[in-house]
């Protein structure tokens, strides 16, 4: 048997040849079974008579193909009778298990492929599986979709990877959330109900994992501390849990949702924090300065005697209140806003005002007191007069009169007079002078042309708790109707000089200054407020007007500023206008960042 042929088998059974090889054509040599004879199939018989050269007489071992692991392959073929040739070339015959002799990248132990071929002659065709976990990664039925990793397969569990499809169902499983509850099925413990999920809040009362921690709520308690899971805000630590003592650490010891919230005197400061003295209840943050004490009531630092909170330059008990710069003994009484601004223990008293009858109108700081310009003034100058009745001071304009106090003062680009009043002209036929001016410096629609032009120019020092000014003014203009949208817009201006704004503050909210061309012009006949208020002044029938309208504009305590009150006819000298100014205030209130000009009662 050592030449490893088949040619005196007997029927049903095949030789195996010994494991020397004799070097014959197409005869490899095979190891020895050390004398065993299998069965295979129908009873063919597998005999090896031992060691290489032995016939085999039957004094080898015999067993049984029954007493072998059954597993799933084919039955090996009787080759006894295939031919010994090999025809491709690739080192085996058909009688060697050549399935195709004809294509020499077929033979026994070829590399597998997916091409609908037995490539390895194992009687299985496209049975390739890289990563040997029982999938082919060949087309078709429960195809392997990454065949690299043994993990993923048709079947398989989920994989919590960017990208990878576990189960080989086409889709990634971090893509797969079927209960909408934003955590996918590869880590959510159960992706059909959407009150669970990890970080879900426990429910102390159901048996369910709904936080998918591996434990039913109603057992969890990680930490022993005996706070379920459920309501211990941190059970990887048996120092946190419901009621438990708060110390300072950033830690919110007793779950309540706030941390180092510990106040041993109830004042609701913690002392953890900002109480400075946790055991007093009169100290703390919010309490109130207390001159006579000698301590530190609010907390912040300093001694209350001898503290200037709001760098004012008044110490301690002198400022009654050290939080605001704007209040101090220094300060002067702002009517209306409900404050003791100048600490004398009486709120919003009216004092005296510098408005009163009797006033000269030849004296140019009696037309500052006339618009109630008492505190802050420290020069009044009429720079241009187009005419000494260009400007006066006023009781009465025919309707309308001063808003506060017995005066007010009128400019005009003709005769500062109404119907009645000493040397009223027709604001319609108007009043022609001699001067002219340079256009302003303010961005207004123009024709570069100025007639009849009055200037009163206000120098003023701004109150150490004033934060803006504001005025009263009314327009009047007989350009209106007949000269709307042309050059011969006469104007009203108010120019600011200080710190935070240099320009024009009256306008429109569209930027228009005061003119017969601005959205504010509404006081004549057929306009939405009607000619009433201009009864008397001389434009009631010839003529328009803007109504009383307020203008405020920002300033900073304590700097100085100039205010120029400005009139003048434009294009030519004739059809003159008018403005009426009262009740100049200073502000304690901010008045934002831009000046504004409203009408009373709108905004």
């Amino acid at each position: 048997m050592g030449g490893g042929t088949g040619d005196g088998a007997s029927a049903g059974t095949f030789n195996l040849p010994s494991s020397t090889n004799n070097g014959s054509a197409g005869n490899r040599g095979l190891p020895s079974l050390g004398g065993v004879d299998i069965k295979i199939g129908g009873g063919a018989e597998v005999s090896d008579a031992g060691s290489s050269g032995e016939s085999g007489d039957g004094a080898g071992r015999s067993l049984d193909a029954g007493a072998i692991p059954a597993v799933d392959v084919p039955a090996k073929p009787d080759l006894s009778g295939l031919p010994k040739a090999d025809k491709d070339n690739d080192g085996f015959t058909p009688a060697d298990g050549d399935c195709d002799d004809a294509n020499k990248d077929i033979h026994p132990g070829a590399t597998e492929w997916c091409n609908d071929k037995d490539d390895d002659c194992n009687g299985m065709i496209d049975d390739y599986d890289g990563d040997k976990d029982g999938f082919s990664k060949c087309p078709g039925a429960g195809q392997d979709c990454d065949d690299d990793d043994p993990t993923i397969y048709p079947g398989a569990k989920s994989a919590c990877a960017p990208g990878k499809d576990g189960d080989c169902d086409g889709v990634p499983d971090m893509q797969i959330d079927n209960d909408g509850d934003g955590h996918p099925i590869c880590g959510d413990c159960d992706d059909n109900d959407p009150a669970v999920h990890p970080g879900a809040t426990p429910d102390c009362n159901s048996k369910k994992d709904k936080n998918c921690d591996g434990t039913p709520d109603n057992q969890s308690d990680k930490d022993k501390d005996g706070d379920p899971s459920c309501t211990d805000c941190n059970d990887n630590d048996p120092k946190v849990y419901k009621a438990a003592l708060e110390i300072c650490d950033k830690i919110d010891q007793d779950c309540n949702g706030i941390v180092d919230d510990l106040d041993y005197d109830g004042d609701g400061y913690s002392a953890c924090k900002d109480d400075c003295n946790d055991k007093d209840i009169t100290i703390n943050p919010g309490a109130g300065r207390n001159c006579k004490n000698n301590k530190d009531n609010d907390c912040n630092g300093k001694i209350d005697a001898q503290e200037d909170g709001d760098k004012d330059g008044f110490v301690g008990c002198q400022d009654c209140n050290d939080y605001n710069p704007l209040i101090n003994p220094g300060s002067i009484e702002m009517p209306g806003d409900s404050l003791d601004n100048d600490c004398d223990g009486v709120t919003d008293e009216l004092g005296d005002t510098c408005d009163k009858a009797g006033l000269n109108a030849a004296n140019a700081t009696d037309f500052a007191s006339a618009i109630d310009l008492c505190i802050g003034m420290q020069q009044s100058t009429f720079v241009t007069v187009a005419s000494p009745n260009a400007k006066a001071i006023k009781q009465a304009y025919g309707t309308p009169k001063p808003i506060k106090g017995p005066n007010m003062v009128a400019m005009s680009s003709g005769i500062a007079a109404a119907v009645g009043q000493p040397g009223y002209a027709v604001p319609q036929s108007g009043t022609a002078f001699s001067n002219s001016a340079p256009y302003p410096p303010v961005n207004c629609k123009n024709s570069g042309s100025v007639y009849d032009y009055t200037e009163w120019k206000l120098t003023l020092h701004v109150p150490g708790n004033a934060q803006a000014f504001a005025f009263d003014f009314n327009f009047m203009s007989s350009e209106y109707p007949e000269w709307v949208g042309t050059q011969f817009n006469d104007k009203f201006l108010a120019i600011l000089d200080s710190k935070g704004f240099k320009g024009n503050v009256s306008f429109d909210n569209k930027g228009n200054c005061i003119s017969i061309n601005n959205a504010l012009f509404d006081v004549c006949p057929g306009c939405p407020l009607g000619a009433a208020l201009l009864q008397g002044t001389g434009y009631e029938s010839n003529g328009g007007g803007t109504g009383w309208l307020t203008t405020t504009a920002p300033v900073a305590p304590g700097e100085t500023i100039t205010l120029r009150f400005i009139i003048f006819d434009e294009g030519d000298h004739i059809l003159d206008s008018a403005v009426l100014i009262d009740n100049f205030r200073w502000l304690a209130k901010s008045a934002g960042n831009t000046p504004s000009t409203v009408r009373p009662g709108s905004g």
